[in-house]
């Protein structure tokens, strides 16, 4: 099923398919497979506990 859009007023997108449309991302599940710690850690940031769930960093 094809079917045409218009975006903010601009030329319709053709042939636009569930599969074609980009969906936001879904935070939650960002998260979950990101957790903070470990990216910031990767980037070359030291974390120590500061907390229950709580970390602590300075700044490069």
């Amino acid at each position: 099923m094809s079917t045409s859009l218009v975006v903010a007023e601009k030329r319709p997108i053709v042939r636009a398919t569930p599969a074609t449309i980009r969906r936001p991302p879904d935070i939650a599940e960002v998260k979950r497979a990101y957790p903070l710690p470990d990216v910031v850690e990767r980037a070359g940031v030291g974390l120590r506990r500061s907390g229950l769930n709580r970390f602590q960093g300075l700044c490069p």
